[in-house]
């Protein structure tokens, strides 16, 4: 019995901290699309985690072929949401979707990170109508995304 009692404790504290170690290991940037090279990949998920450390938020690149005949925002939120993704009890975080198939984008934030990029700006210029946002429309995808 006592056994039985001790492997039920067991599986309680390990399903318990399975979450934990699940959200630790995602990814900051997920590239569906193979637009990056792998140099482009780890340059880029270091900069997402020195973002994230400093903010103390996620920060997540996700480039994607299809929509899947959504709209840009709700694939980034749903994806956002169903990955569990986000930093602490308001799961603060950024997402950024860029969707090759229709040369779309897309910002998905929650938690503290609403506010944080409502009042940044992005290399000098608002979002999201400046220039450095258009371009993700007309450049190839892995210049507009990666600059070394």
């Amino acid at each position: 019995m006592r056994r039985w009692i001790s492997f039920f404790l067991l599986l309680v504290l390990l399903t318990i901290s399975l979450p934990v170690t699940f959200a630790a290991a995602l990814p900051h940037v997920v590239d569906e699309a193979n637009l990056l090279t792998s140099h482009e990949l780890q340059s880029l998920s270091q900069q997402a985690e020195t973002i994230g450390d400093r903010y103390q938020m996620d920060v997540v690149i996700l480039t994607v072929v299809s929509l899947e005949g959504k709209d840009p925002e709700s694939y980034a939120d749903d994806y956002y949401d169903q990955r569990g993704y986000g930093l602490g009890s308001d799961r603060s975080g950024i997402l950024l979707l860029i969707s090759t198939e229709s040369r779309d984008w897309a910002i998905s934030t929650c938690g503290q990170a609403i506010t944080w990029s409502r009042t940044r700006t992005w290399n000098g210029w608002r979002r999201p109508f400046s220039p450095p946002w258009r371009r993700i429309a007309t450049a190839p995808h892995s210049r507009t995304i990666y600059k070394p």
